[in-house]
């Protein structure tokens, strides 16, 4: 273990062996938290679950899984080396619409696949630096004392992950109150969640009569087979078309259901 002299919290500190030297032309790599364990192997076990929020917006539970290491550093004396530390995590803030005030106890995000690496090892000194060792569908938070108001109604929750790549996959994310009925959305995210960054998603339910990029014709499509072009009927009474998944041309044949 390293202790350090000064500048805590500061983005540069110093530090004492307390009797251990690093000799010069060694290879190290530095890594925060400790492990409490002696072993040969640099092999550092990293567990992402029973993460626990306290209050609307808590996120003082992060530090306690947020691994940071360093590259392979060579001293160029006795004692005299620079570590620059990376986060091995990814942090992701949600900021959730909620329906109505309430206490909340549990906040669940799952997926189809086992995309969620919720435990691993930091082969320190291997080819790859993240080994999985345990992946699953979902991944939960619990809330303590986390509540919503008539004049608040938004949940921001905290989270420490594993990369995980949401370029092109959805995540539902479930909201479970003290009593009652859960809380579900569904998002696509459209990101690949890497290393060291911190991501802010806002969630809500969405209103397709005001989602700007989906909205409901007041009428059917029509398709005219004389100029081959389709449009609106003139009422909304008026049947419409059969349209192909992903073609804009139809034809009028009808086919009740």
């Amino acid at each position: 273990a390293i202790y350090m002299n000064s500048e805590a919290g500061k983005q540069t500190a110093t530090f004492s062996s307390k009797g251990y030297l690093l000799a010069e032309g060694g290879q190290y790599k530095a890594y925060y938290p400790i492990v409490d364990k002696a072993t040969a192997e640099p092999i550092i076990p990293v567990d992402y679950t029973g993460q626990q929020q306290s209050g609307n917006n808590g996120y003082s539970h992060l530090s306690a899984k947020d691994w940071i290491v360093t590259d392979v550093v060579t001293p160029t004396a006795t004692n005299q080396a620079d570590f620059m530390f990376q986060h091995v995590g990814v942090i992701l803030r949600l900021i959730i619409d909620m329906p109505s005030a309430g206490n909340w106890s549990k906040l669940t995000l799952s997926t189809d696949d086992k995309v969620f690496t919720t435990k691993q090892n930091l082969d320190l000194f291997g080819e790859n630096l993240i080994v999985p060792t345990e992946q699953t569908n979902s991944v939960s938070l619990a809330l303590n004392d986390v509540t919503t108001t008539e004049d608040n109604k938004k949940l921001t929750a905290w989270m420490m992950l594993s990369p995980v790549d949401f370029t092109s996959r959805s995540m539902t994310v479930t909201v479970s109150p003290e009593t009652g009925d859960d809380v579900v959305y569904t998002i696509t995210p459209g990101k690949n969640f890497v290393s060291g960054k911190a991501y802010s998603i806002n969630v809500s339910n969405v209103d397709h009569s005001k989602n700007p990029l989906l909205k409901w014709a007041e009428s059917d499509l029509v398709y005219n087979k004389t100029d081959a072009t389709s449009s609106f009927a003139t009422s909304y009474t008026t049947q419409g078309s059969l349209y192909q998944w992903g073609r804009n041309t139809g034809w009028s044949d009808h086919i009740d259901a």
